[in-house]
């Protein structure tokens, strides 16, 4: 996953999600779906020692940027995708550690991104929905019509009918860190 930001022009925070491939951005920002076009990652995937800009709505090649790039470390990070099934017994997610820290986003519906970590909801109560928007100016929402979801061992499940991270048929990507980042940690 990477996220890349002008610091000198108005540009959006472009972002990379290999869920969603090279010819597609995101925007941390917007709530626009996947931008699908050539210009934004040159239609080159990163590796492990470079990543490509091409020249579009998010890069100019006359400003300086700022990029923050995440690769999947096992027992650390987690970036991938699910699909919705529009049930409030949702999907589950195995990222193989407990998350502290989950960012999801809709990559095929307008959606807001949406934070949740285990600091602002330590418990498992069912109606974990302490949540924050990136995308957005606004303060902590809690409404467990939304959002609702369990922390668990191995990953995270959706539990609520959800129209930002839990509609049936939409795709979302998200980027989970692991509370314990071990390999091996035990769960509370």
């Amino acid at each position: 996953m990477i996220i890349v930001k002008s610091r000198t022009g108005n540009r959006s925070w472009g972002v990379y999600h290999a869920s969603v491939g090279n010819s597609g951005a995101l925007y941390l920002d917007l709530t626009n779906a996947t931008n699908v076009a050539s210009f934004h990652w040159n239609n080159i995937s990163p590796t492990s020692n470079t990543f490509s800009l091409g020249i579009g709505s998010v890069t100019n090649s006359a400003e300086p940027y700022i990029a923050y790039l995440w690769s999947e470390i096992p027992g650390f990070s987690k970036f991938g995708s699910y699909t919705g099934n529009g049930s409030d017994d949702g999907p589950f997610v195995y990222t193989g550690f407990r998350p502290r820290y989950v960012m999801i986003k809709g990559a095929t519906a307008i959606a807001n991104w949406t934070t949740w970590d285990t600091a602002r909801d330590p418990f498992n109560t069912g109606t974990n929905d302490n949540t924050l928007f990136p995308n957005a100016s606004s303060s902590e929402e809690v409404s467990s019509i939304y959002e609702a979801w369990d922390i668990l061992s191995n990953g995270f499940k959706l539990r609520a009918l959800g129209s930002r991270n839990n509609v049936s048929g939409v795709t979302y990507i998200y980027a989970a860190f692991a509370e314990a980042p071990f390999k091996y940690a035990n769960a509370r």
